[in-house]
């Protein structure tokens, strides 16, 4: 057990020195003149500046500087701030701002670890009713809208109905932090209901239950000291992971209501190309992830490593037993042509019991046809719109119109038609949604069904799923931002590169599941080249797992592009987006909320439709299903 901690500890080591050496690497390929401000860009000489930088220890090679780099971190000296604090230590800085979002983080998951399990009891208690209901109806909204449109509708009933702070303050910190948990904590919420929703009703379907029930015991107490306490024990295993992702990820929070905390700090270190802050947390948050999440299966590996030697003994002691009759193992049965006619002709076929399944759904269709009209929609609105896009000119004095007969949408903060921008915007990011989704199906089924079948390379990708998972997509979306530039091209490039790895990791577990199946043992027996054996035997498995990925890949992007654009870090201000359209009205949305209902409607239409047929057509694609 010790050697085995020490291991894991020193794989996690090299982990976190790979991913610093990484950023390192990107950070010193950044123009010099993000070292200096604008005003010293603009007093300084090209003397000066050289001379500043020299004294910085930028204009040594890079190898000196990583060695440099490396030798600090021994010392635990982490440097100074040049920007964000200049002379101050980068621990003090990160200090105070760690504190509020450990503390924010915390209490987030706390508050979500109660009522999410206390969610799952009712709608376990009360399945295929009302609570039920209530409870599934919560847990597609908060993961099927983007967080920007759920976080706004939270904001406008806490300060509007409840009276509560806007944004955060140091002075009120107590009343001010509601509205950040409440947001903080509706995703968890929702996870927790689920899992012990489901963990719950395995349970009660188990042999011991029953036996409970039929020696008189009460309900409330079979929920209580048995279902829950056996339903429990997978959840809590993520525990660790669901504290530490959310002190992590909780940057839009944090930049939404304001609050001081590591998220904003990041962007504005990398933005101000303060280099000693930023690296310094990505050591913090490359080992608060690797403690959560690093080789999270294979404690499960190891126990069904167990399990199966445990099996393979047993049956090998069965029959290793003398028989005493073998005789009694086998019988005679008749013949019958007439059956083995009926038996051998099937006139089934996967894809029509697929789509006789889906068709079936009528909830399904009716929101695939809600969903193609609206993409429809979205090219005649402009054709039948006023204004064109392209030809959209500002005017100061007709700012801020509400929607009448000319301005169907009314007019932004420039006076610019509403109702052209929200429809191309739509169109950009259906367009977004798809190209990364279906770039994310093709990466990740292949990297998955190498991943899982080839064993020489789980390692490999293990570690560069550990490499990529464990750093804030906004580190590296920002970093993108400032070498590459902004673009439709390149944020479709970089939210496939980064997205694939959910695709992957699923296919991954799949096929290690199949992969040492009978069929696939004896084709590989009979010489079948592997390549045949993933396209035949083992993909037909996963069309279920695949079609519900590439489903909810969609909204997930376009949550993705919301965020990143409310950021600063999204598309080209030129390339209208539904994101970019969320973050404008963000200022603006409390006195004119038309800014944020009509983009905000049409996201939620997208993913709520996307994530519901996608859940239905997965249904139908398994074969479990079929008859």
């Amino acid at each position: 057990m010790i050697k085995y901690t020490v291991k894991r500890l020193l794989q996690s080591l090299v982990t976190v020195l790979i991913i610093v050496t990484i950023v390192f690497l990107l950070l010193r390929m950044l123009p010099t003149d993000y070292y200096f401000t604008e005003e010293q860009l603009m007093k300084f000489t090209e003397e000066q500046k050289q001379e500043q930088l020299l004294a910085a220890g930028l204009l040594d090679p890079i190898p000196e500087q990583l060695v440099r780099f490396y030798g600090d971190l021994v010392r635990l000296d982490f440097g100074e701030s040049r920007r964000i604090q200049n002379g101050y230590p980068v621990t003090k800085v990160i200090g105070s701002k760690f504190q509020i979002s450990m503390k924010l983080g915390i209490i987030s998951i706390g508050i979500s670890l109660v009522i999410g399990v206390l969610i799952g009891i009712l709608q376990t208690r009360y399945k295929n009713r009302i609570p039920d209901h209530l409870g599934t109806i919560y847990t597609i909204f908060v993961n099927s809208v983007p967080a920007l449109v759920s976080y706004s509708l939270v904001l406008v009933f806490g300060s509007r109905v409840l009276g509560l702070p806007s944004m955060y303050s140091t002075r009120n910190p107590g009343p001010s932090s509601i509205l950040p948990l409440v947001c903080l904590s509706m995703t968890s919420i929702a996870w927790y209901a689920l899992w012990t929703r489901r963990y719950m009703i395995d349970e009660l379907n188990k042999d011991y239950i029953k036996l409970a029930r039929v020696k008189g015991l009460e309900t409330k107490k079979i929920m209580t000291r048995h279902v829950l306490r056996n339903a429990f024990v997978p959840i809590a295993q993520y525990l660790p992971q669901s504290i530490l992702s959310t002190i992590g990820g909780s940057l839009l929070v944090e930049r939404f209501f304001s609050v001081p905390g590591m998220g904003p700090l990041l962007t504005d270190s990398i933005n101000r190309y303060d280099v000693n802050v930023v690296q310094t947390l990505v050591i913090l948050y490359a080992t608060l992830g690797i403690l959560g999440t690093h080789d999270d299966y294979r404690p499960t590996y190891h126990t069904c490593r167990q399990r199966r030697n445990k099996i393979v003994e047993d049956q090998n002691k069965v029959l290793d037993q003398k028989l005493e009759n073998e005789d009694e193992l086998f019988h005679f049965v008749e013949y019958s042509p007439e059956a083995a006619e009926m038996i051998g002709y099937s006139d089934y076929s996967y894809w029509k019991s697929v789509f006789q399944n889906f068709l079936k759904r009528k909830s399904a269709v009716v929101l695939s046809i809600i969903f193609f009209a609206l993409v429809i929609f979205s090219f005649i609105a402009l054709a039948i719109g006023k204004y064109d896009y392209a030809n959209l000119v500002t005017d100061s004095t007709k700012a801020f119109i509400s929607p009448n007969s000319e301005y169907w949408f009314g007019t932004d903060n420039i006076g610019r038609d509403y109702w052209c921008q929200v429809w191309y915007a739509s169109q950009t990011s259906i367009k977004l949604a798809l190209i990364v989704a279906i770039g994310e199906c093709a990466l990740g089924i292949t990297i998955g069904c190498l991943w899982g079948y080839v064993r020489q390379l789980d390692r490999f990708f293990t570690e560069l799923y550990n490499l990529i998972n464990n750093v804030p997509m906004i580190l590296y979306m920002t970093l993108i931002a400032l070498l590459i530039g902004q673009s439709f091209t390149i944020m479709s490039i970089s939210l496939i590169c980064f997205g694939w790895m959910v695709m992957a990791r699923n296919v991954r577990n799949l096929v290690m599941m199949y992969r040492d199946r009978e069929f696939n043992l004896a084709s590989r027996t009979l010489g079948t080249p592997i390549g045949r054996i993933l396209i035949k035997n083992v993909l037909p498995q996963l069309i279920s797992v695949i079609i519900l990925r590439l489903a909810l890949s969609i909204p997930g992007t376009i949550g993705m592009e919301s965020t990143l654009s409310y950021l600063g870090l999204g598309l080209d201000i030129n390339t209208p987006s539904l994101g970019i359209l969320l973050r404008n009205a963000r200022s603006y949305f409390l006195d004119y909320p038309y800014l944020l209902v009509f983009p905000a409607v049409i996201v939620s239409i997208i993913t709520i439709t996307f994530y519901l047929i996608g859940n239905a057509f997965s249904d139908a694609a398994d074969p479990r299903n079929h008859v």
